[in-house]
């Protein structure tokens, strides 16, 4: 997998929040995309993630579509902070459910307990479907 590519692509993506051609999406964090580099972007993306690895770091990586923390994509991408932006690229294209406290349990960003579990791997995305 080029993962030197995926990140280029990714740091493209990155909006800036006073442009109107920008969309900001909560993956726990915050991040803005620039609404028409996601788009430009979306094919090459598609076929990049098509060799998403077995392993990663000596450790087995869950395919796309089974879920995935930032944790685990991060050490794909070599970057938690490009996991998060992977996470709203595929929102905003609508290729996964998102899964934090929030959405699971109830547990806002106010709440040490979600914020603990964020911090062991609790953001996380499941159900990759590009297209549908």
């Amino acid at each position: 997998m080029n993962v030197q590519r995926i990140n280029e692509i990714l740091v493209k993506c990155l909006g800036n929040p006073s442009d109107h051609d920008s969309h900001t999406i909560d993956v726990w964090v915050s991040v803005c995309l620039n609404i028409k580099a996601v788009s430009e972007h979306q094919d090459e993306m598609v076929d990049l993630l098509k060799e998403w690895p077995d392993e990663s770091w000596g450790q087995p990586v869950p395919a796309l579509g089974e879920e995935l923390s930032y944790i685990t994509v991060g050490a794909v991408l070599d970057s938690q902070e490009m996991a998060f932006v992977l996470f709203a690229v595929g929102l905003m294209l609508g290729w996964w459910r998102l899964l934090t406290p929030e959405a699971v349990l109830g547990l806002d960003k106010a709440n040490p307990y979600a914020n603990q579990l964020v911090g062991l791997g609790f953001v996380a995305v499941t159900g990759y479907a590009p297209g549908d």
